[in-house]
């Protein structure tokens, strides 16, 4: 909020009275936060007067000038007052208003050059001479919202001026600061770089320690990283919120954050011989998956989007992992579900909207475990479900957007909306940027997690939430969206739920191979 621009009353004593009534008048104006006035009744006992005076003339913005042959005769308003008002004036530093508030000879004084507000005392009634003293606020306001108005561009141009010196130095300081310190040619191409923008150097050597001070968190917090991963390739949980309080202190940004983390955790990570493989699941069908590099991202959506169950938004660090290309089709689930039963029988066409490269619908959360069981047994991997964090962070794929293709949905990049009015065949849309297909619309998928109803004391290192005294049908996360569903229910962000033992022909999954990993 911009401050409210400092009014200077200068009059006689012999006419407080009259000065009573304007303060009166002024208020309006001040309980707007527009000027904030003072006048030398504000001035306590005991201080020196002269030099609140001096200081408050000093520091106004405005003086209004309370003319009448009384402050013409008064050496101090005159001779003190009005002589330093009219050299502020000329300079351009404070804006003069005289009110001429009793009848008098003013005109062939030095108050002559200005423009005055005439004669308000000489109204014979209270209703004209109130009428009188309305005229004088309207001009009060119209120059105080023109004073305000000026400052508030000039600042904006500062804060502009100062957020680009603030980047170039940025840039200079990130290839050039090394072992802690700037060398000689750096440090003469930040002064020339400040003094091109025309920026004062009390300002930019502000901005100039801020940057440093930056640089040295940044150092700081990616020495305390190496040393809380040591010779590891994930943190613990206690280590990551430790390190979201380090970062907290600092007040470094998520983007700095990942940057350090992407970049010493690529260094760690071991290196797949693929990007993808195919799982072979007999009689010429085969399971695609595709590989999910590891990284941190923002899950869940900021305040002012999406539904409260979607935060707190909150940075979740996640491993590597596979996952399916396609949601599971029914050519895929009629294979499985002919092997041998590991805990329950699966029925081998349970879809309402058939079609063998269709998803396959309709099936529910233990029947989907099932399904992960048996892959498993078949190829001796560890095929399961994906955990909610796993799920989002696949969707997004590095993007920050309400869908992975942007802000908006649109029928040529998914089914939604019942634009379509039924599922349609894996891999009919666009894929994003991981190389996955349907993550918006089609069809909801089953994650891992048990349902919460926000992201407080959620796991921040991507394993699936479980409550572990949860009974058997507690309900279980969907993501996605799905070809009834409208927009909002399908971004990267949004969550659904329904018991495990549940079915419905909008619900299905995909797998991800890795091992497990739950925070129970």
């Amino acid at each position: 909020m911009t401050e409210p621009i400092e009014v200077f009353l200068s009059y006689s004593h012999k006419d407080d009275e009259l000065r009573q009534e304007l303060s009166s008048h002024l208020s309006s104006l001040t309980r707007q936060n527009l000027i904030k006035p003072w006048d030398d009744r504000a001035i306590d006992a005991g201080a020196e007067w002269a030099q609140e005076i001096a200081q408050n003339l000093e520091r106004a913005e405005i003086i209004l000038l309370l003319v009448s042959a009384n402050f013409m005769i008064s050496d101090y308003c005159y001779g003190t007052e009005l002589t330093r008002a009219l050299e502020r004036h000329q300079v351009q530093t404070v804006q003069v208003i005289p009110i001429i508030i009793r009848a008098c000879d003013w005109q062939e004084s030095p108050l002559g050059q200005l423009q005055a507000i005439q004669s308000v005392a000489s109204s014979r009634n209270q209703y004209d001479r109130d009428h009188s003293w309305v005229e004088v606020i309207t001009e009060v306001r119209k120059v105080a919202k023109q004073i305000r108005d000026r400052k508030i561009l000039a600042a904006q141009q500062q804060a502009k001026l100062h957020q680009t010196f603030r980047d170039k130095a940025l840039a200079i300081y990130q290839e050039y600061y090394q072992d802690g310190a700037l060398s000689a040619a750096a440090k003469s191409l930040l002064k020339k770089t400040w003094k091109d923008l025309g920026l004062d150097e009390a300002s930019a050597q502000k901005i100039l320690r801020q940057v440093e001070e930056r640089q040295e968190h940044l150092a700081e917090y990616r020495s305390a990283f190496l040393s809380e991963l040591s010779d590891q390739t994930k943190l613990s949980l206690t280590q990551q919120r430790l390190l979201r309080k380090l970062q907290d202190a600092f007040g470094l940004e998520d983007a700095e954050i990942k940057q350090i983390e992407d970049s010493v955790l690529g260094d760690r990570s071991p290196k797949p011989l693929l990007d993808s493989f195919s799982a072979d699941l007999g009689s010429g069908l085969f399971l695609e998956m595709v590989k999910i590099p590891g990284g941190s991202f923002l899950m869940g959506s900021p305040d002012g989007q999406g539904a409260d169950n979607e935060r707190p938004q909150h940075r979740v660090m996640v491993p590597e992992f596979f996952m399916g290309k396609y949601p599971v089709t029914q050519a895929q689930w009629r294979s499985i579900a002919a092997l041998p039963s590991i805990e329950i029988p699966l029925e081998p066409d349970p879809s309402c909207f058939k079609g063998a490269d269709r998803p396959v619908e309709g099936v529910t959360w233990y029947q989907a475990v099932e399904f992960c069981q048996r892959l498993s047994r078949l190829t001796s991997g560890e095929y399961r479900l994906p955990s909610e964090a796993e799920w989002e962070y696949a969707c997004r794929a590095n993007t920050v957007t309400q869908f992975c293709f942007g802000d908006t949905l649109d029928e040529k990049l998914a089914n939604f909306k019942r634009n379509v009015g039924e599922t349609t065949a894996v891999g009919d849309y666009p894929f994003n940027s991981f190389g996955l297909f349907d993550m918006h619309g089609n069809v909801w998928e089953w994650c891992l997690d048990h349902w919460h109803e926000n992201y407080q004391g959620s796991p921040i290192d991507g394993s699936a939430w479980i409550n572990s005294n949860a009974e058997r049908a507690y309900p279980r996360l969907l993501r996605g969206g799905s070809w009834i569903d409208y927009p909002n229910r399908c971004r990267s962000a949004s969550r659904d739920r329904n018991y495990a033992g549940n079915l419905n022909y909008s619900y299905a999954f995909r797998v991800v191979y890795s091992p497990a990993r739950i925070l129970s």
